[in-house]
């Protein structure tokens, strides 16, 4: 006749064969490298997409920011493209960073003392403007071209990865998708 087991006699018994063996531990490591080589480029694919997105609203923030200098100073406000952050020399390269500056004297380039904010380059990512490389906002608060502009994002690496900031006649800054980015 059996006799009967007691709890003891078997956390006993099953403290001798506790932990993974080899091969299970190398079964795991190979699933968790399968995993993350999936995963690795749909990760790299979302950084790209924050940078463009965050240029974009770096972008527009500093796009709101004159406009509403121009508002309150009661004078022209622009933001322009910059390669060396100070002067507007940058072309419609706006990855190489921006400045904004009032200006006071109305000669639309910076003099002492009229430079507002820097913003400083984005080298990862190459940006088109259809039109001027700079925006000048009057003290009304609308664009002195009287017509809709049109900044775009791109990504180098992913033409479809590309947004786009539409500066309206009125002076309105709504953000745009892919198809408006001219990438």
């Amino acid at each position: 006749m059996n006799k009967p087991i007691s709890i003891q006699q078997i956390s006993q018994h099953q403290s001798r064969y506790s932990g993974f063996t080899i091969l299970e531990l190398l079964i795991t490591m190979a699933i968790i490298a399968i995993l993350a080589g999936i995963a690795a480029p749909s990760y790299n694919s979302m950084i790209a997409r924050n940078k463009v997105n965050s240029m974009r609203e770096n972008l527009a923030n500093a796009l709101q920011y004159a406009r509403s200098e121009g508002i309150k100073r009661k004078v022209n406000v622009i933001v322009c493209a910059s390669a060396n952050h100070t002067g507007c020399n940058g072309g419609t390269d706006w990855h190489q960073g921006w400045v904004i500056f009032a200006d006071d004297n109305g000669n639309n380039s910076i003099e002492s003392g009229e430079r507002l904010q820097v913003q400083y380059s984005y080298s990862d990512l190459v940006t088109g403007s259809v039109g001027d490389s700079r925006v000048s906002f009057t003290p009304s608060g609308r664009p002195d071209r009287g017509e809709n502009q049109i900044i775009g994002v791109c990504d180098p690496n992913d033409a479809n990865n590309g947004k786009a900031l539409r500066i309206s006649a009125t002076g309105t800054i709504s953000r745009q998708g892919q198809a408006n980015a001219g990438c």
